[in-house]
């Protein structure tokens, strides 16, 4: 079994560029990610 924290971590660390070229809602992100899973 794989960790899903390890592929949300992937996905983050794509996205990541994005979030500093956007603003940083890193912390509303996470609550959707949370929510999700």
């Amino acid at each position: 079994l794989q960790d899903p924290v390890m592929e949300v971590k992937e996905k983050t660390i794509e996205d990541m560029e994005e979030y500093l070229d956007m603003d940083i809602n890193e912390d509303e992100e996470d609550e959707w990610e949370e929510e999700d899973a």
